[in-house]
């Protein structure tokens, strides 16, 4: 991941995400996605009912899984134009917190995790870890899930912390043929994905 311009990682390029997506589809598909038994299984929101669920834990606590994402990932957004040196992540404390310490891990990236309430003891912490000056790119496991990145992206605009129009997860929940697909619906920011709802369901 130091260099761009050899054959090597040239060649890396071309095989790694397609790859991995297709891995990481497979594994989602496998491991994390749940069918409801009679035809419907209960939402966070009151009254919201699903036939499927797609929880991802199993995924970002496989080391070796996390390992891949991390180098598509670096893959994914040099081809967006971010350069993972240049930029801070910052997630949803607890469902962003694999991801952020993976991605810390693997490009020795400055992370940071976000509480929706402040801790009521010890330190009394809203924000884990140490925010930078860098503009801040969200990160989650899903898009179009909840709403973790509008939260996110609300809380550090009105600490007036830069933070990017742009988020990273590894599943968009939406499909192709939804008029949102580009974008998270809670925040209006275009998702970088690893994997989409088409490839783990193939509908």
């Amino acid at each position: 991941m130091t260099s761009w311009m050899t054959d090597g990682h040239a060649y890396k390029r071309i095989n790694c995400v397609p790859k991995t997506q297709r891995d990481v589809a497979a594994f989602i598909r496998e491991n994390c996605r749940y069918e409801s038994v009679n035809g419907s299984m209960f939402g966070k929101a009151p009254g919201d009912r699903y036939t499927s669920q797609f929880y991802l834990a199993s995924l970002t606590h496989n080391g070796e899984m996390m390992k891949r994402v991390c180098e598509a990932f670096g893959y994914l957004l040099h081809d967006h134009g971010i350069e993972i040196g240049e930029i801070q992540l910052a997630g949803r404390h607890w469902s962003a917190l694999p991801i952020l310490g993976a991605m810390s891990y693997h490009f020795g990236v400055n992370t940071f995790s976000i509480r929706r309430e402040r801790k009521t003891y010890g330190k009394h912490n809203l924000i884990e870890g140490t925010v930078d000056s860098k503009p801040v790119l969200l990160v989650d496991d899903l898009a179009n899930s909840t709403n973790s990145f509008a939260f996110c992206q609300s809380f550090l605009r009105s600490n007036g912390i830069p933070v990017m129009d742009k988020c990273l997860c590894i599943l968009n929940k939406k499909r192709k043929d939804d008029a949102t697909f580009l974008w998270d619906k809670y925040s209006e920011q275009e998702i970088i994905w690893l994997t989409t709802r088409c490839q783990v369901t193939d509908k």
